[in-house]
């Protein structure tokens, strides 16, 4: 993830690396390699392969302490471990079996960029 200009983020999503309309049995990061959408932002965010391997949700990253990993945004993620609202979104529309790439691809877009985050396909 890069600052752009109007201080915004800038988060690349690799299509063929995107694991995506799976319905409910998505990860951050598959043994494959492939990432559903919050998993390109947590390793944009600096969480390593490892830490994001198969877990379902940014939710289920935890810091020694008991609560959530503080890599997450409280946009996403808030503070007492429940995913918010948006990432609930992100989550249905990036494993949603009946939309399009396009149409998963302009309803996340729109999600990251009313949280400041500008997002490309590749």
């Amino acid at each position: 993830m890069d600052e752009i200009s109007g201080g915004k983020m800038k988060l690349i999503i690799d299509r063929k690396r995107w694991l995506r309309g799976g319905g409910n049995d998505s990860c951050l990061l598959d043994g494959e390699g492939r990432m559903c959408c919050l998993g390109f932002y947590g390793i944009a965010l600096g969480f390593s392969g490892e830490e994001i391997l198969e877990k379902p949700e940014p939710n289920n990253l935890n810091e020694s302490d008991g609560f959530i990993d503080r890599r997450w945004p409280e946009w996403l993620v808030d503070r007492r471990r429940y995913n918010t609202k948006d990432c609930v979104l992100l989550m249905r529309t990036n494993d949603n079996k009946d939309l399009s790439d396009g149409e998963r691809e302009d309803q996340i877009r729109e999600i990251f960029m009313r949280n400041g985050i500008e997002v490309s396909y590749v």
